[in-house]
């Protein structure tokens, strides 16, 4: 057993309990308006609900649309969509500065009173977000706020919504997506005949909470395969060859790992490798017809010291088969985070993901909070900056510190 597992797994239970207050906790005092404001815009035809966020959120606003279809399928007259394409947003960005980027794509989009607007932001003071508000609210589109329990700027404007109970920037974050995932399955179940709202939301919560249940020895392992992988300034493949909003997750992962993993912590870097580009992923099925052989691609230039970690629905699948294969012919390590697997390849460590396919995005973006904070704990005693790992004592009272809504180099 790993030294390092009984902090391991205080962190990571508390972590989890801290996600479960805050959705039970909205479950009862918050959700009822957010679920008539998308039942709204659900039952409109041709209406649409634009998400929107910075950092990691941007990835959250992406999942919602995701999230939408699977749920609300064809019982939605809306457009559920997830952000803007990222090319748009930078020639807006160049045009008219970031601050102001929002607005103007969201003028030239012509939401109208019919439409809905969410902005996810821990602190509820991202500028860019606050001038979204200011327009919606002066334009008459609707507009909700999902945040940390103070709300800042964007409850200071009045914009209703949910105060999620937290000052950790990645519990709002985990928090924001069980509550989008709660309110889309309670819209459905009222677009389909249920009268009870506050069942349907109790049930959906329930679904939530089965869902956090992490494998905590899987974390251990692999946190600590990322912090030496830091220590060492070598590199981490995330992939999820199948794509959808499993993929949003990773991506989410990868930012974090990123920006977040080595922030302040001297001597440590990492390089990361996640996404594969349309042209790529385009020009290569066309040639081939195997869409994995993009994702496969990412692995090239990694060396058997170096860290892979696939999340995918299934890990037999065709688009998934050629990365691990690839991973194998290299000889790297994988993690491997599945829905399903048959028989997991001989350097795989494997943990099957705790919920079904449209809890899973959830589950993955939670795990990967996860890693990164044990990760990042576990980087200083590469450089002999921590107490003897055997003294599990000492360890169990070294803290993992969260990011505030407020923390750190970029705006979240």
């Amino acid at each position: 057993m790993s030294t390092e597992l009984p902090w391991v797994t205080s962190f990571v239970t508390d972590y989890v309990e801290q996600i479960r207050a805050c959705v039970e906790s909205s479950v009862e005092e918050q959700l009822g308006p957010p679920v008539e404001l998308f039942a709204t815009a659900v039952r409109a035809e041709n209406a649409t609900v634009r998400a929107i966020g910075n950092g990691g959120s941007s990835a959250i606003a992406q999942a919602m649309g995701w999230l939408a279809c699977e749920i609300l399928g064809e019982a939605s007259g809306a457009k559920c969509i997830g952000a803007w394409d990222l090319h748009r947003l930078m020639d807006e960005v160049g045009r008219n500065g970031f601050e102001n980027s929002a607005v103007r794509l969201l003028v030239r989009d012509k939401l109208t009173s019919s439409d809905l607007v969410v902005l996810i932001s821990g602190s509820g003071n991202s500028r860019n977000l606050v001038a979204v508000a200011r327009h919606c609210l002066a334009s008459g589109v609707p507009v909700l706020g999902l945040t940390g329990r103070a709300g800042g700027a964007l409850r200071r404007l009045g914009v209703p919504g949910v105060l999620i109970d937290s000052e950790d920037q990645q519990v709002i974050e985990d928090s924001a997506h069980a509550c989008l995932y709660l309110v889309l399955k309670t819209v459905h179940a009222l677009t389909s005949g249920v009268q009870d709202a506050d069942g349907a939301l109790a049930r959906a919560a329930v679904e939530v909470c089965g869902a956090l249940a992490p494998d905590i020895r899987w974390i251990d392992r692999v946190s600590s395969a990322l912090a030496g992988v830091a220590a060492r300034q070598g590199r981490v493949n995330v992939v999820v060859p199948e794509g959808g909003a499993l993929a949003l997750s990773a991506e989410h992962l990868a930012h974090n790992l990123g920006w977040d993993l080595c922030h302040s912590i001297s001597g440590a870097q990492v390089d990361v490798r996640s996404a594969v580009s349309l042209a790529d992923y385009t020009g290569i099925v066309n040639d081939s017809g195997d869409p994995g052989l993009a994702a496969a691609r990412i692995l090239d230039g990694s060396s058997p010291g170096d860290v892979t970690v696939v999340m995918a629905h299934d890990a037999d699948h065709l688009s998934v088969l050629p990365v691990r294969q690839r991973a194998a012919a290299i000889g790297l390590p994988v993690f491997g985070w599945y829905g399903r697997v048959n028989r997991p390849g001989k350097n795989e460590d494997v943990a099957l993901a705790e919920a079904g396919p449209a809890l899973r995005a959830l589950g993955a973006q939670v795990v990967g909070h996860l890693l990164l904070r044990a990760a990042r704990a576990k980087i200083p005693r590469h450089f002999g900056e921590r107490a003897d790992p055997a003294d599990e004592d000492a360890r169990a009272r070294e803290p993992v510190a969260p990011l505030t809504a407020n923390d750190g180099h970029v705006s979240r």
